[in-house]
């Protein structure tokens, strides 16, 4: 968890609503720089959504600019965020 990463988002992202609380559970697995890789699943029951909606959540964030996504390689690798506030 970076308290820093959670410190900006409450401070420079415009966002309001489901979205910046979406961001802030990313920043809440995030380390200092910025990468975490949660399951889908615990960032819609941190959002209270479901998996459809949380999915179309993180790419309003990532169109918006606020995060990037990497996928993982092969079958039980985790999608990589990177925060980008």
């Amino acid at each position: 968890m970076s308290i820093r990463l959670i410190s900006r988002v409450w401070d420079s992202v415009p966002l309001d609503g489901t979205e910046l609380l979406l961001l802030l559970a990313i920043a809440e697995h995030a380390n200092d720089e910025g990468i975490c890789w949660p399951r889908l699943e615990r960032l819609a029951q941190r959002v209270r959504r479901s998996l459809r909606q949380t999915r179309r959540l993180m790419r309003a964030l990532e169109a918006g600019g606020f995060i990037t996504t990497t996928d993982g390689c092969g079958r039980g690798h985790a999608t990589v965020i990177r925060l980008t506030v």
